[in-house]
């Protein structure tokens, strides 16, 4: 049933939409040519329309045939064209020509639609101009409905978050000396609904090389990941770049932490994508920290995984002072 009704939007629509526009034409260039009256004067008026309106039937039908094999074909001639490579061209650079390419379509098929009725629109001028009062008040009240909706929708509308996100987040302040420097990579995924925001994030990189003054980079596996919930907000600002607010809540091996990002969210163009490549700021509770954070869809560039030999002797040390504690321990119980 689905692939019938694509069918049918894919093929028929534009099939019926080609075969009104060129009927029409045809139509009023039999007219023009004066083929018509011809037709008054050398026929009775009942034959001489009748045989108008067959001709005006087949024509239609005639048409409509060749606007579906046409419409049919299209996609395997549009792939085979030299055209479409430049158009895949241009879409990838940016995505204005699409847009171009869209609102074209839609008004060629705005004005095959209403073509038909041009004649009586433009008769009703000349002797009543109720009806063309009329046209005129739904077309501008349509007309400025679809433009306050694309205005809400797609130049002040919400960004849409509800995806899987990178966050890079870089230390550049901190009341603990080794965790200035320290970069952080989180995985996130956000689930929004208009303004309000929610999701959890897992840290999967760090590296604290430059604050700990030693090859400190390490890579979490899936078992080791602490999670954060979040929760966020954006707010919209009509006349400058919109704000993105999250607020997370992340398993320390102690206690809980709580972590706060802002980011600013602008349009590449004014009705374009946003461009999450602009730094935020972020702050956590763990020792004062205070940096930047930059947001991405793919994922961000990492180092190798690697430790410095002190840091692993500092480990061992720690692991036997537990062993010997547990020892001990079960040595009391045992007597």
């Amino acid at each position: 049933m689905t692939s019938l009704k694509r069918y049918f939007f894919r093929v028929y629509i534009p099939a019926f939409l080609f075969s009104t526009l060129l009927t029409k034409l045809v139509d009023k260039s039999l007219t023009l040519a004066e083929i018509k009256k011809t037709l008054l004067v050398t026929y009775p008026n009942w034959f001489a329309y009748l045989l108008d309106s067959a001709i005006y039937v087949f024509l239609s039908f005639a048409f409509f045939i060749l606007g579906c094999l046409f419409a049919d074909a299209l996609p395997k001639l549009w792939e085979k064209s030299p055209i479409n490579k430049h158009v895949g061209a241009l879409n990838t650079h940016s995505i204005v020509f699409e847009r171009v390419v869209y609102i074209a379509l839609f008004i060629l098929g705005v004005f095959a639609a209403l073509y038909p009725f041009l004649d009586l629109i433009s008769n009703s001028y000349d002797d009543n101009f109720s009806l063309g009062d009329t046209l005129e008040s739904i077309f501008s009240g349509i007309f400025l409905a679809v433009l306050f909706f694309l205005l809400r929708e797609k130049v002040f509308g919400y960004p849409d978050l509800n995806d899987q996100w990178y966050l890079k987040s870089v230390t550049e302040k901190s009341a603990y000396n080794p965790y200035k420097g320290m970069e952080l990579h989180h995985q996130l995924f956000l689930v929004q609904d208009k303004s309000q925001i929610k999701g959890t994030a897992e840290k999967y990189y760090e590296d604290s090389s430059i604050g700990k003054k030693g090859d400190h980079i390490l890579h979490y596996s899936a078992g080791n990941r602490r999670r954060a919930y979040i929760e966020g907000t954006i707010q919209k600002n009509y006349f400058g770049p919109d704000i993105l607010i999250l607020h997370a809540i992340e398993e320390g091996e102690k206690r809980q932490s709580t972590i706060y990002c802002r980011v600013e969210l602008k349009r590449k163009w004014l009705i374009g994508d946003y461009d999450f490549s602009k730094k935020g700021k972020f702050y956590s509770m763990v020792s004062s920290q205070e940096g930047y954070v930059v947001l991405s869809k793919t994922i961000f560039e990492r180092k190798e995984h690697c430790i410095d030999e002190k840091f692993l002797k500092k480990e061992v040390k720690t692991d036997k002072k537990a062993f010997y504690l547990k020892l001990l321990t079960f040595i009391r119980v045992s007597k």
